[in-house]
């Protein structure tokens, strides 16, 4: 007789003893000639199940389990990663679907729970550990893992092998198919203004004498709000990526980073960021190939810059090749919303009371995860910059926007071992 169709919840701490006969029982049929009998035939019901009962309060962990007529029948636990020094933010840490329900689609419905779980819970990014003698290992192949580096561990006395497996882009795994939901348009299609509009190194060239008037509010507040931020900045070596005039070097003098880097694509604006004497150098290029050393610096932060900047990835790429392992990155720029409204980077130009543009790119938030993620940053602290009824009465052009987020501001940890 075929069996019903699984459901999959969110495991509740009343379901810890059925989790852990299942996972017991799993492991008996499955490491079964692997794992000493001695190990199998004496695992303590009591001591797992009050681990159990304790995974199943802490709010890190997501633990889901698939019921057939009301029977747990499989079960996915997961959370942060365990390696502290790794690349990956999530780790699933067991997986188990009794043998007489295996093959009928649980584990891969277990699988995809977890997988919405992290990216809900902001961890773009997966792996786990197998033995390398588990016969149910083509399961993590046929979910598109990735292979990774393998280990020893002992269990009952015995030294096995694990294999890792590796997810680095949940939200694009390659064994679903992706449905369409939606992305940015190219910025003219949110066009309000039609100014005129210059390329990037024109723009900025154009703008330097005049850029140091920009206001605070847009990206400052959003440094200062930062305890995190204010942190690395100490005592750090740091590039400023699309440094303009000098503003942010000046923000991180003033929060004592030792030394200091700009890199910007216009001369002009790297001559009034060298008059402020807070960079050790300067050097005009592209923030996506800087040709600066590798693992040179402890932190990177680019304000007001990526929304110049079509592709994303090679920004984030080029970011970790310049930081080392566990370092830091800040980035803050225009909020999306506030770029589709219409409004583009402008400013004052001529006597008339023109204005240009300089083109713009719009990013959606998401991608400020996942393309941070997939070149080896890790989300710590996001925040969102909205207008103020006391920044409107200040800028009275302003009052059309409060309430509204203008800009966003990101700090990340650059994993270990990534390039």
């Amino acid at each position: 007789m075929p069996h019903a169709t699984a459901s999959v919840r969110r495991a509740a701490p009343a379901d810890a003893d059925a989790i852990t006969r299942v996972h017991i029982a799993t492991w008996r049929t499955a490491y079964r000639g692997i794992v000493p009998d001695a190990f199998l035939d004496t695992i303590p019901f009591d001591e797992w199940v009050a681990r159990r009962r304790d995974s199943l309060t802490d709010p890190e962990r997501h633990t889901f389990v698939a019921e057939r007529d009301g029977e747990i029948v499989g079960l996915a636990s997961s959370g942060p990663s365990r390696d502290a020094a790794g690349a990956f933010a999530g780790e699933l840490y067991a997986i188990y679907v009794l043998r007489d329900h295996a093959r009928a689609g649980v584990g891969r419905a277990l699988f995809d729970a977890t997988c919405e779980a992290m990216i809900a819970a902001g961890r773009p990014s997966l792996h786990l550990w197998v033995l390398h003698d588990n016969p149910s290992r083509e399961f993590y192949v046929r979910l598109a893992g990735v292979g990774g580096e393998s280990r020893n561990i002992e269990i009952g006395g015995a030294s096995l092998r694990e294999d890792s497996f590796r997810w680095p882009d949940l939200a694009n795994r390659p064994d679903r198919p992706r449905r369409d939901v939606g992305a940015p348009k190219p910025f003219a299609f949110y066009d309000k203004r039609q100014y005129p509009t210059l390329d990037v190194a024109s723009g900025y060239a154009a703008w330097a004498p005049s850029y140091d008037e920009i206001d605070d509010r847009l990206d400052v507040d959003l440094l200062e709000a930062s305890a995190l931020l204010r942190h690395e900045v100490s005592g750090s070596r740091v590039v400023d990526l699309g440094c303009g005039t000098g503003r942010i070097g000046a923000w991180l003098a003033t929060h004592g980073a030792r030394e200091i880097v700009g890199v910007d694509l216009t001369a002009q604006m790297l001559a009034r960021a060298t008059a402020r004497r807070v960079y050790s150098t300067t050097t005009c290029a592209n923030v996506t190939a800087t040709g600066l050393d590798a693992g040179a610096f402890d932190g990177a932060i680019s304000s007001l810059v990526v929304d110049h900047v079509e592709d994303l990835a090679a920004f984030f790429r080029e970011a970790a090749r310049l930081v080392r392992p566990l370092g830091w990155l800040a980035v803050v720029d225009f909020h999306p919303f506030f770029l589709m409204m219409g409004i583009p980077t402008h400013f004052p130009h001529g006597d008339a009371g023109g204005q240009l543009a300089v083109e713009n790119h719009v990013h959606a938030l998401r991608d400020f995860f996942a393309m941070a993620a997939a070149n080896g940053w890790e989300p710590r602290e996001f925040d969102e910059r909205f207008v103020t009824d006391e920044w409107a009465r200040a800028m009275p052009g302003y009052a059309k926007f409060v309430g509204r987020p203008v800009a966003h501001a990101w700090v990340y940890r650059r994993a270990s071992g990534t390039q």
